[in-house]
């Protein structure tokens, strides 16, 4: 795994679970649990906020730095804590989705959502699982500074 500067991550504790964000190099590491409808607000407020329905207790990133792009490889462990849950909805801007595997089994892409804003994969999974995901990514053209 390559080194990351550092102001291009955060760690922060949520209710005793460890989360990394990586901004732009891999927003899709940030789990959003609200229900999402056709009038997309990208403001997140503190009143927005309800236990997450799935924790992400270990995360692996592998970078693969090429000219012009990078190439991100997440693991993520994935616990579903409320057994209701019926899709997860992983945040990503301006991401390229190359592939998605759920323990070992590649997920058909047409089964995904996949928007400018999230990743919503439909849970069929159990209550726990490793997801993996390939994206493709331009940091050199990310301008926004957020």
């Amino acid at each position: 795994m390559m080194g990351i500067k550092s102001s291009l991550y955060d760690f922060f504790m949520y209710h005793g679970t460890c989360h990394l964000v990586l901004y732009e190099l891999f927003p899709l590491s940030k789990i959003i649990s609200l229900t999402m409808t056709q009038n997309i607000s990208l403001k997140k407020f503190r009143s927005d906020y309800r236990i997450s329905d799935f924790q992400i207790p270990e995360t692996k990133l592998n970078f693969q730095i090429f000219e012009g792009y990078t190439i991100v490889q997440s693991e993520l462990h994935i616990v579903r804590t409320n057994s209701q849950a019926t899709e997860l909805i992983l945040d990503g801007e301006k991401l390229e989705l190359i592939s998605c595997y759920i323990d070992g089994q590649e997920i058909d892409k047409t089964t995904l959502q996949v928007t400018e804003h999230f990743l919503s994969i439909p849970w069929i999974y159990g209550d726990e699982c490793i997801l993996q995901i390939q994206n493709k990514i331009y940091p050199e053209q990310n301008t926004l500074l957020e």
